[in-house]
């Protein structure tokens, strides 16, 4: 096995996200073009009631789902683009803003790649009572 490395980064679009095409080499050896998308790493935060046993979603409009379906929305968590260096406060804001829900308390449970075969977002994932 050959050691995997990227060859070469071309940008084809930049604005609220990057859209790259990348040149690399696999671990394998192979090389392969792809296209990535970039915009940076997100957050989610699931508000819930222990009491009821209930988790709180949002219904949101998503085009790229309006333009494969008839349907647009769908419900999701609250979350969004980490756009701060706290990724705690930017889920009590994404919360505030899409939930209108104050959340004092956030439990930290990781973080996952959210599309790893396309994407570089890592989504950093939070619990809240």
């Amino acid at each position: 096995m050959t050691a995997a490395a990227v060859l070469a980064v071309d940008t084809l679009h930049e604005g609220w996200g990057r859209f790259l095409l990348v040149r690399a080499r696999l671990p394998a050896g192979a090389e392969v073009v792809r296209q990535v998308e970039d915009h940076g790493d997100g957050v989610a935060v699931l508000p819930y009631d222990p009491v009821r046993r209930v988790a709180l979603l949002v219904r949101q409009f998503r085009l790229p789902l309006f333009v494969r379906e008839e349907e647009g929305s769908l419900l999701e968590v609250p979350a969004g683009r980490l756009d701060e260096p706290d990724a705690a406060e930017c889920a009590r804001r994404e919360a505030l803003e899409e939930a209108g829900l104050v959340l004092e308390s956030l439990d930290a449970v990781g973080s996952a790649w959210t599309m790893p075969g396309i994407s570089t977002e890592r989504m950093n994932l939070f619990l809240a009572e």
